[in-house]
Formats: C-alpha cells, structure tokens, sequence
C-alpha cells in the first residue's frame, strides 16, 4: 500500500540566497581567509554565494559547509533566513520585542505574561479533559498553548542572556 505524496510548492527561498551572497561579502577582501577556515574550496565558494545564475554544479554548498562558514564568520544570518522562511521564531524577533537594557520591570512583565500563558495553558487542558476525551480541536488549542508558553519561556530566557 503505497501512500501518494503530496506535491510541495518549491519556494525560491529569496531571503537564504540573499543572506547566503552577503554572508561572506560582509568580511571585505577575507573571502579566501573564510574559505580556508571553514574548510572549503575557495572558487566553490565563491561560485556558491555568487549572485550570477551560473550552471547548477559547483553552485551548491552542503548544509554542514554552510554551517562551519556561519561559524567561522560568526554571521548566522543564513540560519535566520531559513528559520524565517520555514516559519520558526529567530532571534531578530526577540531583538524587536525587547528593550536593549533589561531592567526589573521589563524582567517581571515578562514573568507574569509567562504566569499567564501558563494560565491558559491550563485551562485549556483543564476543560478538554473535562470530557475524559480530546478532540481535534482541543489538541489544537493545547498545542497553541504550550506555543505561547514557550515563546514567553524563550524571551526571558533571551533576555536573561542578553543582561549578561
């Protein structure tokens, strides 16, 4: 029994070849020193990152190169670019939603709002469970809470990095 799968719209993912030509652009004049310490070829990686539609091979780097030019340039923002475009939370948007100096008060708002989404979090379990059964609906809203609640964990967690 075979299990068609679904065709998957492919997306450009605009934002990754944007950040992934600027990441080592970014270093003027450095591109063979990030080459070499990130443990790639330099013509692969200028061919790579080049803005210029040119033939597919030679034209990829693997997810682990990308991984050790991130590190080796201490730029992630390819990794940011491909969060955003898979729809994960970055840490660009926990820079907006938080002050640059951490105080007290910013801290306990925090705390609280943190206390509240674990609030609902429990009410919500409280009444689908009510029934003794869970319906697709009330998973649904479980799953939004338990998101709300550690997106709130995640910010302060941030925050308390960031006040170090």
């Amino acid at each position: 029994m075979k299990r068609e799968k679904e065709k998957v719209k492919h997306k450009n993912y605009d934002d990754v070849r944007r950040a992934l030509f600027q990441l080592p652009r970014q270093h003027a004049g450095q591109m063979k020193e990030l080459a070499e310490y990130a443990g790639i070829n330099y013509d692969r990686l200028r061919r790579a990152t080049s803005d210029v539609e040119t033939t597919r091979e030679g034209r990829d780097i693997s997810l682990v190169e990308a991984l050790r030019l991130m590190e080796v340039a201490e730029d992630f923002s390819v990794l940011f670019a491909m969060c955003s475009e898979l729809g994960f939370e970055t840490p660009h948007r926990w820079e907006e939603e938080i002050p640059r100096k951490v105080g007290c008060d910013e801290l306990m708002k925090e705390t609280l709002a943190i206390s509240s989404s674990i609030g609902e979090l429990s009410g919500v379990i409280k009444s689908a469970v009510a029934d003794s059964r869970i319906s697709e609906v009330e998973r649904r809203q479980i799953l939004d809470a338990v998101e709300k609640s550690q997106h709130e964990l995640e910010k302060v967690r941030h925050m308390v990095f960031k006040a170090s």
